[in-house]
Order: structure tokens, then sequence, then C-alpha cells
């Protein structure tokens, strides 16, 4: 019996093994042609198909914001000769420097991910293999099937600048219990043999024992990794933008000037998370757009899909030069962003101050100042950053690096669940809102993160609330004395924006929330005040198409949430003529 069980689980591994070989025998890998490249090849053109008996695919992608390309999106596909899921890894060699391209990828009509390689060198042909900063990118697309039978794949730039390519990949996918069965069963056969090695005396020294459970161990979790690396590839760990920071004495912390992180999370010259070609002296001729706020407005997403950029896309092309900057600081509060824009924002000489006033928590974030400061690049609240080390703090920073750059390590602190349901296929409805109640992993605090009740405010939450007008109308007589308009906007929380299904597991827990709140207190209180306030709420739900607009487990806009947001704030400063007349 016990050989019977042995050979069925050698027999698991096998086959395991033998369907992640098969795949990777069937592989074909598409080049690039080093003449499709520049004017010389995308003028006039809008699209390239490499087949299987040519599988050469351009050097180089242009986005629309390559004038020398037609100003417009450009794609390319390739065919692939197989029946069932696809799997594409693609690899880049260089990039534009500030904005490389984001990249639509498509099958039979049906979008499979959008992909943005990372901020290259901005160099010339001559450089890209040279001094290029490469980047791949694995995913899997379904099969689409065409009428000739060969399922095709389409690359197409939506955004940004061009991306050089170095070459593709594409094989079937394999089952997504491939790995996870050869994993399982070589590590069963390990236990296996070490319980029999115990059993009969062939381990005699406790060290051999100790030394053969920790190769064990390691072998074991190396091979999580992989099955992680491969079939349910983790989201970085966020908090690593924390390490960006440089302490401020009135402000209590600011970004630190030229950073460059793993995530993307770059600054500028300027300690701003923008690109290097603005002045502090504006330009003759220009309006120029200086958007102040917190992390919403500082984004998690890439710098091109942040709400300022996309704004600044949208205004571009009209009579008017316009710029838009990203002074957006994750961590600030209306307290910071109102000294920061009198003590750095003001010597940009704005015409138009856009501040990201977030309900989530910049009525609480008021209450204190300063909340928080910052040590060796990390933010620390001020009654904190006297009980820590700068040995505690630096091993803080060790942590969060070791998190992103194990998958496994992320799966365990973000516990993206999500990823591992969409990879083994089980898009049931009824699956994902069980998990939900179970783990509520995409509900933003079950407790309720805003405040909405349907009560009174409680004292703490008044003051702070006293607290917040103050600084707003701080901002207000700001805009006065040096003469630029002034646009406070409100963007929604997350809690505001959920399915019936989430908003009914609330309930269920007794949650009773008025959800148009806090914005109706805002709005109520501005207009006895006279200050103009923007709810960005209503233009944005008029706009949503039910998807979700944050991140999964987090607060924060995803690239979604930041184009409807940019859609709406645009649509009022429209409105409110508090744009130069050639852009109205």
């Amino acid at each position: 019996m016990k050989k019977a069980i042995i050979l069925f689980i050698a027999a698991i591994a096998l086959a395991g093994l033998a369907d992640l070989a098969l795949s990777s025998a069937r592989k074909v890998v598409y080049v690039h042609d080093t003449s499709m490249k520049e004017g010389e090849f995308w003028a006039g053109r809008k699209a390239h198909r490499a087949t299987l008996q040519s599988p050469l695919v351009p050097y180089q992608l242009p986005g629309p914001m390559d004038g020398w390309a037609g100003s417009e999106s450009k794609e390319f596909s390739i065919e692939t000769p197989y029946t069932g899921d696809t799997r594409i890894t693609i690899s880049f060699m260089d990039s534009h420097n500030t904005a490389p391209p984001e990249i639509q990828v498509e099958t039979g009509g049906m979008e499979v991910a959008r992909i943005t390689p990372a901020p290259g060198s901005g160099l010339t042909a001559d450089f890209w293999d040279s001094k290029g900063v490469p980047s791949t990118f694995t995913l899997d697309a379904p099969a689409a099937r065409m009428k000739d039978g060969r399922g095709v794949i389409t690359f197409r730039s939506v955004q940004g600048s061009w991306a050089v390519i170095n070459r593709i990949e594409a094989c079937p996918t394999p089952s997504p219990l491939a790995l996870p069965a050869a994993a399982l069963g070589f590590m069963t056969l390990a236990i296996l043999y070490i319980r029999h090695a115990l059993a009969y005396g062939l381990l005699k020294t406790h060290s051999a024992n100790a030394a053969l459970a920790a190769f064990s161990l390691i072998v074991s979790l190396g091979i999580l990794e992989l099955v992680m690396r491969n079939f349910f590839p983790q989201r970085e760990f966020v908090p690593n933008i924390q390490t960006v920071y440089d302490p401020e004495p009135e402000i209590g912390f600011v970004l630190r000037p030229n950073v460059k992180t793993t995530l993307g999370f770059d600054t500028n010259r300027f300690g701003m998370r923008d690109y290097d070609r603005y002045t502090k002296k504006k330009p003759g001729g220009v309006f120029r757009v200086l958007c102040i706020g917190d992390s919403f407005t500082f984004s998690l997403t890439s710098l091109e899909n942040s709400y300022p950029k996309i704004l600044e896309r949208a205004l571009a092309g009209g009579s008017n030069k316009i710029e838009v900057i990203n002074a957006g600081v994750a961590g600030y509060g209306p307290d910071e962003e109102y000294l920061y824009l009198k003590r750095y924002g003001l010597e940009f000489e704005p015409d138009l101050v856009i501040v990201g006033f977030f309900v989530g928590n910049d009525i609480t974030d008021s209450l204190q100042h300063p909340a928080n400061t910052a040590i060796d690049g990390v933010l620390i609240h001020v009654e904190d950053a006297a009980k820590f080390t700068r040995e505690e703090i630096s091993w803080e920073k060790t942590k969060r690096e070791f998190i992103n750059r194990f998958h496994l390590a992320r799966f365990v602190v973000n516990r993206d669940y999500d990823a591992i349901f969409q990879a083994v296929g089980k898009k049931s409805d009824s699956v994902r809102q069980e998990m939900n109640k179970v783990r509520a992993d995409c509900i933003t605090d079950v407790g309720g993160h805003i405040h909405m009740p349907r009560d009174k405010f409680d004292p703490v939450m008044a003051r702070s609330f006293t607290k917040a007008f103050e600084w707003l109308e701080a901002f207000e007589k700001l805009s006065k004395e040096n003469n630029f308009k002034l646009a406070i906007a409100i963007m929604p929380d997350s809690m505001q924006f959920e399915t019936p299904e989430v908003i009914g597991i609330r309930s269920q827990m007794g949650a009773q929330y008025d959800f148009g709140e806090p914005q109706k207190s805002l709005m109520a209180e501005a207009g006895k005040r006279g200050i103009k306030l923007f709810n960005a709420m209503e233009p944005m739900k008029a706009e949503w198409d039910g998807k979700p607009i944050y991140y999964c487990r987090d607060t924060h806009f995803n690239e979604k949430g930041n184009e409807l947001f940019a859609n709406a704030l645009l649509g009022w400063l429209r409105a409110d003529n508090l744009l130069p007349v050639g852009v109205r």
C-alpha cells in the first residue's frame, strides 16, 4: 500500500513536470527587426502583423506622444498556432525616460492586460542595446481563434511615448495545477524520505537531521516562490513609497529630490513626483496648474496615469500652452498641503492651484500639526520619532525591500487572493462574494473608514471638521494675496463606490450609512463660509461602469479611478471658467 501511494505521488509530480516541459517545447519566438523603428518604418503606418512564416516584430513601438510617428496609437500583432490559452512573455530593451508607453494587450477583441515598461534611458537607437533599461512581462491570454485557425494577439500603445522590443515568446499556458502538482509531489516525496531515514536510523546525528530539515524547508520555499512568480504574481508592496522623505521644520516632511525607487515613485530635482522638464520660473505664455494633495494626487499608479498627467494631456493642443505639475505628497493633510504651497509651491508661479481633498482622512488629518516627520527617508509619527533608533528604522526599510523582492512574501503581506482565483479560473460571482464575506479582502474597513453614519458628529470629529475648514479658509486667503485661482475638489472614498453585494454585507453587520456623507456636510459648511468646493462623486458616478476604480484592499484610485476623477475635474474647471479662454 505504501509503495502504491509513493508511486501515485511520483506520478503526479512527473505529470506536472511533463506538462511544463511540453508547454516549453512548443514555444514560438518572435524577434525584432532592427529596421522597424522610428519614422522610417512608422510614418504613415498604424499596424504591423508578425506571422508564423515571418515572426518579426517591430524594434520600436511608438506611442501617442510621439509626433514623429503621427501622435497616434500604434499596434502590432503576432499569430500563434495554439488552440488553447497562450502564455506570452514580452521583453523590452529600453523605453522613453519619462513617459514609457502604456500598452494594451488584446485578443479576440478582449483586453487581456495593460503593461507599462520601466522608464528607460530615453537615448537614441545607438544606445538601446548598451545603455537601455530592460523590463519583462509575462501574461496569459485566452485563445482567440481566427477563421484561418490562428490565434492573434495584439499589442497597442494607448498612452505615453515609445518602447524598444527585444523579443516575444509564446507557448501554450501550462495547467495551473502543473507546477503546484510537481512542487507538492516532490515535497511529499522528500518528507516521506526523511521519515523513512529517521525510522531506519539512516540519519544518525541531530546536526544531520537539522541540516536536512533546513534544506527541505529552503527547497520547499523556493518551489512555492516559483509557483507564485509563474502562476500567481503578486503586486508590489506599496508601503515602499515611505522611504522617499526628508524632514522639514515647518511642514514636518517633504519628498526627497532625485529619488529612484523600485516601484517607479521617482521624484525630480524639486522633490516632486513629476518630470524634470519644468522650471520654477514660469515660461512666457504658459498657463500653469499646480496640483496639491496627498497620496491620491501623488498617485499609486504610474505617473502617466495620475490625474494631474491625465489632465495635462486633456488640456494639450489648444491655443494656450498649459502645464499641470504634480505636487502631491503621500501622507499630507490640508495643513501640510497649505504650508507646502506657501513655502514651496508659490515659487512655481501657478495660475491655478487644485487642492485634492480626500474625504477618507483629510478631515481628521487636520486636527494635529505636525503629525509626522522623516528619519532616514522613512515617514514616522512625531511621538514615535524619539523612540526609534536609526538602526530600527533601517530594519523597517530592509524588511520592505525583502517583501518586494519575493512574491511569496508579498502574498503573505498583501493576501491578494483574487489573483489566485483568477489564475485557476474560478470566476463565479458567488465564490467571490463568499470570499469577501469571510476575509473582507476588497472591503475598506468593514467598521467604517470614513464618517458616514446618520447620527451627529462626535466631539473629536467635530473639532477635526472645524480645523479642516480653517485650513481651507487659509487656502482662500493665500489665493487672493498671490493672485492665483483656487479649485478645491472633494475626492470620494472607496466605500462610496461599492457594489450592491458589498453594501448588503455591511448592512448585515449592522452598519447604517448615508453614502452621501461627508460630502453633504462639507458642501453645506463651505456654503456658509463662502468657500467654493467641487463634489466629484456625482459626475464620477455618472460615468462609472461599475468596475473597480480603487485598488483592492486599498482606498486609492487605480488607473480608472484617476481617469474618472480627471474627467470630472476637467468638466468643473471648464464650467467655472477656471481655465484660459482658448481651452474652454
